[in-house]
């Protein structure tokens, strides 16, 4: 399974991957930048490859996000939720509280989630920050690839790309030990 933490750093970089404001870009990709849409809830697929395990882990659940709060819950194969906010993560399994760690613990913790919080937000002025960005698109579709500026991020994360159209489709991100994880969004549940 997913480390509450690989899940809040893979959340900022998608977070730090829709900037245009610092970007300096041209003004057709800008306006594409700023119709991008990411919904307060949804469905998501994740796979994450790990080094020394030969077999990719799947998993999949549903995302919400309200009044400062981001509710992941994984669905398959096993039940659990982790719930962020601006100060705090907590993962329940079956309903039991099973971690809590609050910024003032973990300080790291507090930019991470900022950074996730503000996806969600969009509040796209923040984000360009912590990564160097590079948009690469065609008519229908974009690619920002993520580089880390901060070293204590780029400690824990090699790359990042955030794919979509109108919408964010899909996340990659390798961490500095090589693991891969993606993550594939999809509407919210009809």
């Amino acid at each position: 399974m997913t480390s509450p933490q690989t899940i809040l750093v893979l959340l900022g970089l998608i977070l730090s991957s829709i900037s245009n404001y610092a970007l300096g870009l041209d003004p057709k990709i800008q306006q594409q930048l700023s119709q991008i849409e990411f919904a307060n809830k949804g469905n998501f697929k994740q796979e994450n490859k790990l080094q020394g395990i030969p077999f990719p882990i799947k998993s999949s659940g549903h995302y919400e996000f309200s009044s400062g709060t981001l509710t992941w819950q994984n669905r398959k194969p096993i039940k659990s939720s982790l719930v962020l906010t601006a100060d705090t993560i907590e993962q329940y399994v079956a309903g039991e509280k099973r971690l809590s760690v609050s910024a003032d613990e973990q300080p790291i913790l507090r930019t991470i989630n900022q950074l996730f919080l503000t996806l969600f937000d969009r509040d796209w002025s923040k984000l360009s920050e912590s990564f160097k960005l590079k948009l690469t698109n065609t008519e229908e579709q974009w690619q920002l690839k993520l580089t880390p500026k901060q070293e204590t991020i780029g400690v824990a994360i090699e790359s990042a790309s955030v794919y979509g159209d109108i919408k964010i489709r899909r996340f990659e991100f390798t961490k500095s030990n090589k693991d891969q994880t993606m993550i594939w969004f999809t509407d919210e549940d009809k």
